[in-house]
């Protein structure tokens, strides 16, 4: 696997967007983009639902790659891997490391585009 970088989320990426509005608007809907993804995550992993986890663990692998969000995008490709190869004894450890590195993506991001810190 390669080295994750130093920040959660590559900004020089959002930076070329420009639109300080339209970057708000894009880190709202990454927000709750990943957050709804992670429920359907849980939901799957809780059931041992390979099919659903693989499916929820790709839709958030391309909004997480869309934001630069690269820890969150390598992990939720390994879980969409376990979830296709139905190996899901370690899902549960993998989801934790994504429920971690959204946290702090998801805290770097509002401070980035300078939004409240809620939810």
């Amino acid at each position: 696997m390669e080295p994750r970088p130093a920040t959660p989320v590559d900004l020089t990426q959002l930076a070329d967007v420009g639109d300080p509005e339209f970057v708000r608007e894009m880190v709202d809907l990454f927000i709750e983009t990943a957050s709804a993804s992670l429920v359907v995550i849980h939901s799957a992993v809780d059931r041992a639902d390979a099919g659903g986890l693989s499916r929820a663990a790709h839709s958030l692998k391309g909004a997480s790659l869309g934001m630069a969000a690269h820890a969150m995008t390598a992990i939720a490709a390994e879980l969409e891997a376990a979830g296709r190869g139905e190996q899901l004894e370690g899902a549960a450890g993998l989801l934790a490391q994504l429920d971690a590195a959204f946290a702090v993506a998801k805290s770097y991001l509002h401070e980035a585009a300078h939004l409240p810190a809620a939810g």
